[in-house]
């Protein structure tokens, strides 16, 4: 029974040795697989979602042109995309940079007014190309990469390299701007509205984005560089100007319609003329006087041998006049109540009889005919106002 007792004992411990070489073979592998603290540093983390929230994010449409394949058109309208807090674990860095790197042959300008842009590259390798968040293959023999994007804006291109496991590499990065839209330029008068009552006036100018070009120009002139926004005159003409304007954008787009701005200088009182009026001797009992002044909006004043100013309009006409010598004044009053300095002066005698010998008529003055046409002119910018409103 002893001999017996001892033989169990003996298989008992040779069992809970076994079962305990086992147990520590099964740890020491799981501790050779696990990294120490030293090792932990060096291993690269990559990420994944835990607490994922939604965002909607709004995507345009593109449409790429890869040289010798039929066109390709991205487009979506609204996604849904994750973003999650993250947590890490540990992968080993495998990735991967080909030796082999493209080359940009082409490329458009930092702004452009193109839609559809070209990049030609050197191929070789097969490249993964993105732009507007779509990706699609790129590089080997094909290396011109047209896209059209139908929106303005701020453009990333970016070529990738792929590895087998996924890994990317980021290889090339371009940035432009697309931009189709033509500036607008507006021209602004400072201190004033449509009239100015000195010989002098100011501008500003105003361009709805950065420009490359700025040209202006005063009355019919020649165009000159107004690239520094402002504009001033002086010693100008009694009479309407018009101030011309127009812009080119960083990306060469071209205003569409010159910007022009009519204004009117009125720097001194106004000037009455005589336009018809009797001979310097008549046996007319009668006298007709026609007049006007070289302003719209002006009343006009009379005097007939100094008796005082009276309100009068043309034509004005003196009757039941006696033999002897008149004197007829005029002046006139624009509408800030500036009179004339130099009134008009006519005289004239009235006789009875016949008149021997050749009597001129009244003869206007030579500056009528300048005045009428700087009227007519005005006539013609104010019609022209009419027809832009």
């Amino acid at each position: 029974m002893n001999g017996e007792a001892e033989r169990k004992k003996d298989v008992s411990t040779i069992v809970i040795s076994a079962i305990t070489f086992i147990l520590g073979l099964i740890i020491g592998i799981l501790l050779s697989r696990c990294p120490s603290k030293k090792e932990e540093g060096k291993i690269s983390e990559k990420s994944f979602p835990e607490r994922p929230t939604t965002e909607v994010i709004q995507q345009e449409r593109v449409k790429v042109f890869i040289e010798g394949k039929p066109a390709q058109e991205f487009f979506q309208t609204h996604i849904t995309m994750y973003k999650a807090e993250v947590t890490t674990f540990p992968v080993p860095p495998t990735c991967s940079i080909p030796k082999f790197s493209p080359v940009i042959l082409e490329a458009p300008r930092k702004y452009t007014n193109r839609k559809m842009v070209d990049i030609i590259f050197s191929p070789g390798l097969v490249f993964t190309c993105k732009t507007e968040g779509f990706e699609f293959p790129c590089g080997v023999n094909s290396n011109r990469i047209s896209v059209e994007y139908l929106e303005d804006g701020l453009k990333n291109f970016e070529v990738k390299y792929k590895d087998e496991i996924g890994c990317e590499v980021d290889l090339i990065k371009i940035s432009f701007i697309v931009d189709t839209t033509p500036p607008e330029t507006k021209i602004v008068p400072v201190g004033f509205s449509e009239m100015v009552t000195s010989p002098e006036a100011r501008f500003k100018l105003d361009v709805s984005e950065p420009y490359r070009v700025l040209l202006c120009r005063v009355d019919d002139g020649f165009w000159m560089d107004c690239s520094g926004s402002s504009i001033n005159l002086s010693n100008l003409e009694e009479g309407w100007h018009k101030i011309s304007a127009y812009s080119i954008d960083l990306a060469g787009n071209e205003e569409r319609q010159i910007k022009e701005y009519i204004f009117r200088v009125d720097a001194r009182p106004p000037v009455s003329f005589l336009i018809s009026a009797p001979s310097a001797i008549t046996n007319s009992h009668e006298a007709v006087f026609e007049f006007d002044a070289d302003e719209d909006d002006v009343r006009f004043e009379c005097s007939l041998n100094d008796s005082g100013w009276f309100a009068c309009s043309s034509p004005y006409k003196i009757s039941n006049m006696k033999a002897g010598l008149y004197k007829f004044k005029l002046r006139s009053i624009d509408f800030m109540n500036r009179i004339e300095q130099d009134p008009v002066v006519y005289s004239w005698s009235v006789v009875e009889g016949e008149i021997r010998g050749n009597i001129k008529p009244f003869i206007p003055p030579r500056e009528i005919k300048k005045i009428r046409k700087y009227k007519k002119e005005e006539q013609s910018v104010d019609n022209k106002k009419e027809v832009n409103m």
